[in-house]
């Protein structure tokens, strides 16, 4: 059982390495959309190792691609989240993140303290995930950062709009050229 703990801790090392700095490449929204997808299947592979045989195989490739997109997709959500809120609310966010986190381990403590079924904690922790899938992929835009980066400053400046709408800002948003200014400066 030492092995499920290292492969874990290996898929973090491995998805901290390689797959978080992907996000500034192909998009957070992108990553977090497939980072979520390759957890809901890890989860279904933690599922299916209970039915199957072949139980320690599928539970240590389940662990090292949940360790993979765990840190990656928790680092992502936090910048997202923060990027797309004002200054003054991003420590809230930024600590209700943390306390998200902790509060989840904890209920993960007190669920297999008093009901130890695996089969559902699993079924559960899949369906939310695959709930907070669809809202992701129907309900945010790409990040401002991205945009930004890549130059696509149409796009940017719609998005900024809806974010100054959702935020309740009333000032005066930057204008293409303006945007293109700074990014030529910033280089």
């Amino acid at each position: 059982m030492a092995w499920i703990g290292a492969v874990t801790l290996a898929g973090c090392l491995f998805g901290s390495v390689f797959l978080l700095p992907k996000a500034d490449y192909y998009g957070r929204r992108q990553m977090i959309i497939l980072f979520l997808s390759f957890q809901a299947g890890a989860m279904l592979m933690f599922l299916s190792a209970m039915v199957t045989y072949n139980y320690f195989l599928m539970l240590e490739i389940a662990c090292f691609i949940a360790g993979a997109v765990t840190i990656p997709l928790c680092s992502i959500l936090i910048c997202y989240v923060c990027e797309l809120s004002t200054l003054e609310n991003v420590p809230f966010f930024t600590v209700f993140s943390f306390m998200a986190e902790a509060l989840t381990s904890i209920l993960v403590g007190i669920y297999f303290k008093f009901f130890k079924d695996t089969a559902v904690f699993f079924l559960i922790v899949t369906f939310s995930l695959l709930t907070f899938l669809i809202c992701v992929c129907t309900l945010t835009q790409e990040s401002p950062h991205f945009l930004f980066k890549k130059r696509q400053y149409e796009l940017l400046i719609t998005h900024l709009q809806t974010i100054a709408w959702v935020n309740g800002y009333e000032g005066e948003l930057p204008t293409k050229e303006q945007l293109r200014l700074k990014r030529d400066n910033h280089l």
